[in-house]
């Protein structure tokens, strides 16, 4: 089963942390990064400031984009 994840790396490129996501499905993901239906998402796909506010609640967590970069991404549970 795929869910989706928050991944986020310093600017020099290292993991930090992952975030699970809850309460978002993926036909909202596709919305909030405007990504077709048929796409199923197992791309890694930056988070920018149309996304955050969403983001956020359903990570439970705030974003610093100005020091670090966040992706959404599939992980196979």
């Amino acid at each position: 089963m795929i869910h989706y994840v928050i991944e986020q790396f310093s600017s020099s490129g290292d993991l930090l942390a992952t975030y699970s996501l809850h309460d978002i499905d993926l036909p909202e993901l596709q919305r909030l990064f405007n990504i077709a239906p048929s796409n199923p998402m197992y791309d890694m796909y930056p988070i920018g400031t149309d996304q955050r506010s969403r983001l956020e609640v359903a990570s439970g967590k705030r974003f610093d984009l100005d020091t670090y970069n966040y992706y959404v991404t599939a992980e196979e549970e």
